[in-house]
């Protein structure tokens, strides 16, 4: 950091450094890069979540089964009463449409 005032701005337990000179501690040492580092740290933190959503709802969907995720659909999704994944429930429905329709016209026929 540096000296914002001399009036407590240390560097190695010597705290007698004035305004302007390099400083790791005491209440006018400013570290001028903490902010950035803080951001830093917030926006991977954030970018960790993020990842981790976006490969449970790959997985919840069943598009694709990314490599990473534990399984596919998630825990989350089977616990809210889902034991396949979106695309398995599409086709599942379709097969039941077409089975249907087959039947309805071998009833008119």
């Amino acid at each position: 950091g540096f000296c914002a005032a001399s009036d407590d701005c240390c560097l190695q337990g010597d705290c007698t450094k004035i305004a302007g000179d390099a400083c790791n501690g005491g209440g006018d040492c400013l570290y001028p890069c903490e902010e950035l580092g803080n951001a830093i740290i917030t926006g991977y933190s954030t970018y960790l979540d993020l990842h981790a959503m976006q490969l449970g709802m790959s997985a919840d969907l069943g598009v694709i089964c990314p490599a990473e995720a534990s399984s596919c659909p998630t825990s989350e999704f089977v616990n809210a009463g889902h034991d396949e994944t979106v695309v398995d429930l599409i086709v599942e429905y379709q097969t039941n449409i077409t089975t249907t329709a087959d039947d309805l016209g071998n009833l008119a026929t």
